[in-house]
């Protein structure tokens, strides 16, 4: 993917569930990773989401639609877009030779699931 190992465009906005607009500057604000899940027809972007739950101590997990208009290199054929803290694109989806797992491991530590009631 041409966005790999580059700098994800701030001004990239994405439509949340909720219908808020946001530009990716704003999720970068907290100074965590950034994991940004759409759904294109095979349902990758929720599948990413889903997987990526056990960083959620690390990342943020964002949910939505790329806004129109704000196409450029991460356009709608990005499903899932993993972006570090210093907003550098770890992995996408498709266009990553490595899955998401070992991109989360690699720049996030090992996984930590979420403490399961008693």
């Amino acid at each position: 993917h041409p966005l790999l190992g580059r700098r994800m465009p701030p001004q990239r906005e994405l439509t949340r569930p909720d219908g808020t607009r946001t530009r990716v500057a704003e999720l970068l604000h907290a100074a965590r990773g950034v994991l940004i899940a759409t759904d294109g027809a095979d349902g990758t972007g929720s599948k990413a989401a889903q997987l990526a739950q056990d960083w959620a101590d690390r990342i943020d997990i964002v949910t939505g639609t790329w806004s129109s208009g704000t196409s450029g290199p991460a356009g709608p054929q990005a499903q899932a877009v993993l972006i570090r803290p210093d907003g550098y694109v770890a992995w996408t989806a498709p266009g990553s030779d490595s899955d998401l797992t070992d991109a989360l491991t690699r720049w996030f530590g090992a996984p930590h699931p979420p403490a399961r009631p008693l």
